[in-house]
């Protein structure tokens, strides 16, 4: 069993009447697709493990039947599963916390340790690793008693690091890159690159381009959310670059609005 599902189960044993795949996915951050498949696999291990069943229904979701006596058979399994994780599925939970530190304002270690399902000195070796991770990138993760973790960093670092992360997890799981820039559609900012390559008769490389798209999607977003200063779309050099952002100046601040 994956870190993800028994994060499911536990919800569904936590939850007393019915409960949505749609709920689920917005709870946890994945698709409908990835919850029903979860769930699917839940099924067939509870009723292996003659433990009870989860049951479903019509515009309601699904419903977990358990026992006190075989829930807590059940965390024990669980318990052994997480046991013998594969490192792989270590170094999931590792980034989790570098993607809750990358965005989230304050990130508290034990609502983290709980929802990852995780022991504390397991959270302080993911902490650890997350730590070294942003080190890399000139980030420093900044610890402060009752009121948790955040970073501390430069708006150019903190963009970067973003779409580093974004590059090593995420953007081969086409349904988390929809959802993974807090939901924003950055129909617009493709419009202004190919305006741009139009205008100036030239073609970004397929890298260029997506790395482009992406850090001026994180700009706005981060405008958006009063994370950044607004003064950030100016680029205070001359030559090409600096006419390139200024011909995109008042197209970016309708989409900032």
């Amino acid at each position: 069993m994956t870190n993800r599902q028994s994060r499911i189960l536990k919800e569904l044993y936590w939850t007393e009447e019915y409960i949505s795949a749609e709920k689920l996915a917005e709870r946890f951050g994945f698709s409908v697709k990835t919850i029903r498949n979860d769930i699917g696999y839940l099924k067939k291990w509870i009723q292996e493990k003659e433990l009870g069943k989860i049951t479903s229904k019509n515009n309601a979701g699904f419903h977990l039947e358990i026992t006190e006596e075989n829930w807590k058979i059940a965390l024990k399994e669980i318990s052994g599963d997480k046991n013998r994780k594969s490192g792989l599925e270590q170094n999931f939970e590792h980034f989790s916390v570098v993607e809750a530190l990358l965005k989230e304002d304050i990130v508290q270690i034990n609502k983290l340790t709980s929802e990852l399902y995780v022991s504390r000195n397991m959270m302080d070796s993911y902490l650890q690793k997350a730590t070294e991770w942003f080190h890399k990138r000139g980030i420093s993760v900044i610890k402060k008693r009752g009121a948790g973790m955040s970073l501390q960093t430069t708006e150019h670092n903190y963009r970067l690091a973003l779409w580093a992360y974004y590059v090593e997890h995420i953007m081969k799981d086409t349904e988390k890159s929809r959802e993974f820039l807090w939901g924003f559609r950055n129909e617009g900012v493709e419009q202004s690159i190919k305006d741009l390559e139009r205008k100036y008769d030239l073609s970004f490389s397929y890298d260029g381009y997506r790395k482009l798209m992406f850090l001026l999607s994180v700009m706005i977003v981060r405008i958006r959310k009063n994370n950044t200063n607004k003064e950030s779309l100016l680029l205070q050099k001359s030559g090409l670059y600096y006419k390139m952002a200024k011909e995109c100046r008042s197209f970016w601040k309708n989409l900032i609005k």
